[in-house]
């Protein structure tokens, strides 16, 4: 028995009566029935008792269109205010500096100019948590590990006006298992 082969153009003809078919599917009715346990069934293919049931296109969703920006309004400042910081900079620790924490905190330092004007507030933010400042420094608790600090200022009312550039740190700690590096210690008398 010789079976034919499906050369390239019957493949080609083939797909072609499936995609139709399948267009032909989804563009007849579908039918409802409930069978005699009660339980409700959907088909393309009618059954006994069955009713032509109409179903609709499917769900789509059409996001909105999306509206112009419009320019952010201008509070002309206050007489007397400082419009501006020209620069803010965390100066101590220096980005990628890896210090030695003995009392619990280390002090971080920034320059800002102009000085800090009348009701402004620097703020050293470690990780997430803020410090006030004391002048343009501050003692902050940085256990082991690795840090993030950025200095911003504030106006009375807590609106951020200057921020620095973010500087990342690590911080040491001893511990017995790490003692410090250095000289050599004197050696305790054996008792």
């Amino acid at each position: 028995m010789h079976s034919p082969s499906l050369g390239p153009g019957r493949i080609v003809l083939v797909a072609l009566c499936a995609t139709l078919a399948c267009g032909v599917a989804q563009a007849g009715k579908l039918f409802k029935w409930v069978d005699a346990n009660g339980v409700t069934h959907y088909s393309d293919v009618p059954a006994d008792g069955a009713q032509s049931v109409t179903v609709e296109g499917a769900q789509s969703y059409h996001a909105p269109t999306p509206r112009a920006a419009t320019p952010a309004s201008t509070v002309p400042p206050a007489p007397g205010a400082v419009a501006a910081y020209a620069s803010l900079v965390v100066t101590t620790p220096a980005d990628g500096a890896v210090l030695q924490n003995e009392n619990g905190g280390i002090t971080v330092a920034a320059t800002l100019e102009p000085a800090l004007a009348a009701g402004h507030h620097l703020w050293f933010v470690l990780d997430g948590a803020r410090h006030e400042a004391s002048g343009t420094s501050a003692e902050v608790p940085a256990p082991r590990g690795e840090h993030s600090l950025v200095a911003i200022v504030t106006d009375d009312a807590g609106a951020e006006l200057a921020r620095s550039t973010p500087v990342s740190f690590s911080v040491r700690q001893n511990s017995s298992a790490q003692p410090p590096q250095g000289p050599a210690l004197p050696k305790k008398p054996h008792a």
